[in-house]
Formats: structure tokens, sequence, C-alpha cells
């Protein structure tokens, strides 16, 4: 029996990048490929869209379509690729300008600020109600349209921006998905993430749903996407904890959708994610993109402290650096190993990487920096990431107060944002919420110890055997927390090295996106559609 599989996404590593789904979405494609499944990835092509790992293009795979959105006719076309080097995958690509001018995946970048004013660099597109619109009737009119395919056993809708696809998958009353089962995954609840409509008469506008499934699906005022979809999919989360969390009368930060869930018995399976260790595997600088190997499974770190000394020698001076599609990180601050009182060199160095955004709890972190180095003259932060500019400025400030101590790196890159992890003694992860947590298992790799308000899928670092738990997420509990760890390290390093060790051997043998996809998607994807 053929085994076919569909994952509906907004973004892809490697293709389109904006968050963690990237790195999900492409993991759990590459690994049902490598089981056998017939993949399929729909993804709109943005003109931000990378197809350097592409190969076999065929542009208008199928005739193009006609969708009615808003009163208006709109005219989509497909396109689809293989990848380069995993057979049984593919993706395809809803084509429309409404896309293909976009140079980011949600929010507008630093370029399309500079062409035009109101389009403010990191907001969300002006238009974002009728993008998710327009790519999930697309998906579900290809399906009606497309001959000489197997139909999909499973559709995966990742977050809000797609989880409508059940609910037109059901509306078209298609046979071609008359034995499809859909699966929606939340990766984020908070408010920040419902891409709801503002009313029940815009969603009637935009979706053309009928207005009972509309109401089922009503927050308040607003429409939830995730409300409308759990009506005719199966819902899960990226962390067990999460799950709970998500299904707790006690929830504060899903704005109103844990209620809803609850008054509507609906169910969330928590999956862990999984992460693709060889993807970021130290001894390999090919794949790292690190300087200097080293290896942590093997008790190796002389290359980190290569790593650590090459970033130094680069951001002990203020420089800027020119990334893809017109995007830059900007630098403020510089970082130096000498210590003001000229005592012996024994720095410490704890990094954060992340969206600046409230979610991250920037304004405990920045506190908490603070405070420590007001304290200690021996302590060095090293942050990247950009978001909102209140909480940007606030970093910046921080740079100019204490120079020489403390970096802020505005911008991503790949490559870099690994490296300020690699080159770290400690990560910290002060989140309000977390679904799932990437950052933690990145520094678990390159040896660098997570230290994490103990919230929804952070809570799989083991306190003080893979990394350090605390509780409330308050600047004080974490400046006191981190204290005590810099005074430890000052004093002993070493005694550090078996929560290395044993932190990088765990993400490598218990979170591997083949143990995490064999061990419950798997099961899981079966249960719904029957053994196969």
């Amino acid at each position: 029996m053929p085994k076919d599989i569909w994952f509906v996404t907004r973004e892809y590593a490697e293709v389109a990048e904006a968050g963690g789904i990237k790195n999900v979405v492409r993991s759990l494609a590459e690994e049902f490929a490598k089981n056998g499944w017939q993949v399929t990835v729909f993804i709109p092509f943005y003109g931000c869209t990378d197809t350097s790992c592409l190969t076999d293009f065929h542009h208008d795979c199928i005739p193009p379509v006609t969708l009615q959105i808003a009163s208006q006719t709109f005219s989509v076309s497909f396109s689809c690729a293989n990848f380069r080097t995993i057979p049984n995958l593919r993706l395809l690509f809803i084509i429309h300008p409404s896309f293909s001018e976009k140079l980011g995946v949600y929010t507008y970048t630093e370029s399309e600020e500079l062409q035009n004013n109101t389009h403010i660099c990191g907001t969300g597109h002006e238009d974002s109600i009728f993008l998710n619109t327009l790519f999930q009737k697309a998906i579900v009119s290809f399906g009606n349209h497309i001959t000489g395919m197997n139909p999909p056993q499973i559709i995966n809708c990742h977050d809000a921006a797609t989880a409508m696809v059940p609910a037109f998958v059901n509306e078209s009353r298609s046979l071609f998905f008359k034995d499809t089962k859909c699966v929606i995954t939340i990766h984020n609840a908070g408010p920040a993430y419902h891409h709801s409509f503002e009313t029940i008469d815009t969603a009637l506008v935009y979706t053309g749903l009928p207005y009972n499934i509309l109401y089922q699906a009503l927050n308040g005022r607003s429409v939830e996407p995730f409300l409308i979809g759990c009506q005719f999919a199966h819902m899960t989360t990226v962390s067990p904890a999460y799950a709970e969390e998500l299904l707790s009368p006690n929830s504060s930060n899903t704005g109103g959708l844990s209620a809803a869930f609850i008054k509507k018995g609906i169910g969330i399976t928590g999956i862990i994610n999984g992460i693709d260790y060889d993807r970021y595997d130290p001894a390999d600088t090919e794949k790292s993109k690190l300087p200097y190997r080293f290896d942590p499974l093997h008790k190796d770190l002389t290359g980190k402290y290569k790593c650590r000394s090459y970033f130094l020698t680069i951001y002990s001076h203020t420089r800027t650096e020119k990334l893809q599609n017109g995007n830059m990180v900007k630098q403020y601050g510089v970082i130096s190993d000498q210590q003001e009182t000229k005592q012996e060199n024994n720095v410490v160095y704890i990094s954060f990487h992340g969206r600046i955004v409230p979610q991250k709890g920037i304004d405990v972190f920045t506190a908490a920096a603070r405070n420590l180095m007001a304290k200690y003259d021996f302590v060095r932060f090293i942050v990247m990431g950009q978001g909102i500019s209140e909480l940007e400025n606030s970093l910046i400030q921080t740079a100019g107060n204490f120079p020489g101590r403390f970096l802020y790196l505005k911008g991503y890159n790949r490559a870099l944002s690994r490296l300020c992890t690699a080159v770290s003694d400690f990560i910290v992860l002060p989140s309000r919420f977390e679904p799932c947590g990437l950052e933690d298992f990145i520094a678990q790799i390159y040896g660098t110890i997570p230290v994490a308000h103990s919230v929804g899928g952070l809570k799989k670092i083991r306190d003080r055997t893979t990394g350090f738990l605390y509780t409330p997420d308050t600047a004080e509990t974490l400046s006191s927390v981190l204290s005590d760890l810099v005074e430890q390290k000052k004093k002993n390093p070493a005694v550090f090295d078996k929560i290395i060790f044993d932190g990088a051997a765990e993400v490598k043998n218990k979170y591997s996106w083949s143990v995490v996809v064999r061990d419950f998607y798997m099961p899981l994807f079966k249960r719904l559609i029957g053994k196969i």
C-alpha cells in the first residue's frame, strides 16, 4: 500500500527560513522519506526563497487554478522541485505575486522598509490574513485538480498559518481526500501567533467557510484558525509539557485558546521535537559552520576554545556584516577577554540567541546581565537576535553601558548564531513560555550549558544533570542562579565537565529525529489511518 504524506508549512530550512518551524518540518519530511513514505511539502514561493539545494524544477506542474477570496478572483500556479540528496521528498511551491514580492516569510525586512516606510522592519505583513487564506485554499485546490498522484493518507499542518486546511479539505467534499486524515501541530499558541480573524464577518468574507464552523471557532470576538481546524483534525504540539500547559485552566499565555480547548474537550498529543545532531555536529566544520572542530561526545573541547579566540579577535572591534536578502547583522558593543582588575584571565561567557520579543524573557535577561556585570568583572555577555525595537534598544543601551563586556549582534545569520552559542560557557533561556525549545539542544551539542526557566519544553533539561532550571522567572532568581554558576566556573571549571558531556550525549541518543519519528510520530500516524 502506498504511503503518502503532505506537510503544509510557511517555512522550511535552507529554502525559506523564519523560526524554529523550518527545522522541525524539514526534519520530519526527511525522516518520513527515509522511512519509505512519499513526502510532499507545500510552501509559498517568496522573494527570499533559496532554491540552491533543489533540483528538477518543474513549473506549472498543473495548470493554474482560480480561487475566490473576499469577492475577488486570484490565479495561482504551482511548481515542484526535488531535494538533491533525499529521494521521495519534493517541495510543491504555491506561486502568486503576493508571496513572491515578500523578502521575509512573515515580516518585512530592512530592504522593504527602505522601499516603503510603512513596511516597518520586523512587523508582520499587512496582508497576512489574505496570504494565509490564499495559501491554504490553493493546497486543497491542487488536490482537486492533480491527476496521476496518490492522495495523502496524512496532511500535517504546521501552526496557525496553516490550521484551516482540514476545514477546507472537509468542505471540498473531494473524493481525492476521502480517506485523508489531518493533523495540526501547534508550535506556539502565544497571543502573537494566532493569525486570527478580527471578527466572524471578516472570517466569512475571506474563508467562505460555513457560519457554524466559524462560530465554533470564536474566541471572544476573534475567529481562531486553530479552533477552525481542530473540528476536523487531530491536534499535536511540540512537547508533552506544553500539551499539559495548553490544556491547563491556569494557562495565561495562550490568549484564551486553552480555555477554548478545555471547553470543547479537545485533546492534544505532546510529542517532543527532535534535532538532527548530524546537521550541527561540531566534529565536522562543514556541517557545523564553525571555524574549528571539537567533539563533546568524546570529551574533546579544545576546538571550542579555539572558536572563542577566533570570535574575540573579530568582535573586539566594531564591524558590520552584509547578509542575504539585504539584511545586515549590526554590532553594538565589543567584547574583550581582559578583566578590569588585570587578574589572572578566567573570563566566563554567557549568551542568548533568539527572537527579541517578550515571550523570550528579554527584560529578565537584560536586568540579570546588568546585575552580574555590576558584581563581577570577569563575566561577558553575547546576544544575537532581532525583534521588538523597545527590547532591542534596551540591549543596545546595555552594550553602551558596559563596554567590552556586553556584545549585541542585531540580526540573524546561521553560521554566526551557532558561533555565538559555541563560544559560550552558558546559554540563558528565560522564556516566559516555551513550547519546545531548540536553543538548549544546539547549546548542548556545542558543549554550552543551558540555564533555563522551568517551563514548557525547556523542562526536558534535567536540572544539574544536563543543564540548570530555575523558577520563578525573575531577574533576581536568574541573577542568583548565574552568580552561583559563574563563581563555581571561576573556582573550578572542571566541575561542569560531566554536565557538558552528558548533555551532548543525551541530545544525540534520546532526541535525534530518527528516534522521535520512530517512537512517536509513526505510531500516532499509523493509528490515525489504520495500520499500514
